[in-house]
C-alpha cells in the first residue's frame, strides 16, 4: 500500500464530522494531479468534439432532407387536391383545362365523365336537391307557425 492511501495523523485530526478519508482523498488527488497538465485532455476533447460534430451533422442533415421531402410531397398533394376540387366544383379554369378542352384530351375526359358519372351522378344530384327542398319546406312551415 502506498503512502497516499494510508491515513496520516493530519487526516485523522480532521475529526469525525468529515472523517480522515476527506483529508486523505484531497491529499491523494493533489498528489496525482500535481504533474497533470490540462493539455492532456485536449486530444480526448478534440476526439469527442469531432465525433459529436459528425453525429450532429448527420442528424441535422437527415432531418432537413426528410422535412424538405415531406414539404414537397405535401405541396404536390395539395395542388392535386385543389385541381380535383376545382373540377368537381366546376371552376371555369379547371373545366376549360380538362372537360371543355378542344383537343383530344378533352374528348377523352368528356367521354369518361359521361360514361362513369352520367345517370348515377344525375340521380344523386336529384336526391340532394329533393332533400334540400324538403328542408326548406320544413323551415317555411316552422316560420308560418
Amino acid at each position: 500500500m502506498s503512502n497516499l492511501t494510508k491515513f496520516t495523523e493530519e487526516d485523522i485530526a480532521v475529526g469525525p464530522v468529515l472523517g480522515p478519508e476527506y483529508r486523505a482523498s484531497n491529499r491523494m488527488a493533489e498528489a496525482m494531479l500535481e504533474k497533470f497538465q490540462a493539455e492532456h485532455l485536449r486530444p480526448l476533447v478534440d476526439e469527442f468534439a469531432d465525433k459529436f460534430r459528425e453525429k450532429l451533422w448527420d442528424d441535422v442533415r437527415d432531418w432537413l432532407l426528410s422535412d424538405a421531402e415531406m414539404n414537397v410531397a405535401g405541396e404536390v398533394r395539395h395542388m392535386v387536391e385543389q385541381t380535383i376540387s376545382a373540377l368537381l366544383a366546376g371552376e371555369e379554369w379547371a373545366m376549360n383545362r380538362y372537360p371543355y378542352a378542344d383537343y383530344s384530351k378533352g374528348e377523352r375526359v368528356r367521354a369518361a365523365v359521361c360514361k362513369h358519372g352520367g345517370d348515377t351522378i344525375l340521380s344523386r344530384r336529384i336526391a340532394d336537391l329533393e332533400a334540400e327542398l324538403a328542408k326548406k319546406e320544413e323551415t317555411i312551415k316552422w316560420m308560418r307557425r
